[in-house]
């Protein structure tokens, strides 16, 4: 039995969240919509678990999720490692960000 994978969305479009779950509900993924970056601390606990994240509305130290996708920038994203985030630009397609997605789930086990 394959275990359930964890998406976290924060982003200034609702829909995002919403067309996530279209696309990665029915093969079993559990999305999730973060009302404020405070709510990322909490939801930190889940080993399979990814973040979508807007950098906009997410303060630089709470950038620090396991394993994340950032859409747009917003500070040095260079210190970040290459195999726990993702960027993405503000302005980005779906197919993309559910490759961003998925390759982060991989490389988590």
């Amino acid at each position: 039995m394959q275990q359930t994978r964890h998406l976290y969305v924060l982003d200034s479009h609702p829909e995002t969240a919403e067309v996530l779950a279209a696309i990665l509900g029915p093969a079993g993924a559990e999305v999730t919509s973060l009302k404020s970056s405070d709510q990322i601390q909490a939801s930190a606990g889940t080993d399979s678990a990814v973040y979508v994240l807007n950098a906009r509305l997410v303060p630089a130290e709470k950038q620090t999720a396991p394993r994340r996708v950032m859409i747009g920038r917003n500070g040095d994203v260079s210190s970040t490692s290459e195999s726990s985030c993702q960027q993405l630009d503000e302005i980005f397609e779906y197919p993309d960000l559910v490759r961003a997605i998925e390759s982060l789930w991989n490389r988590a086990g």
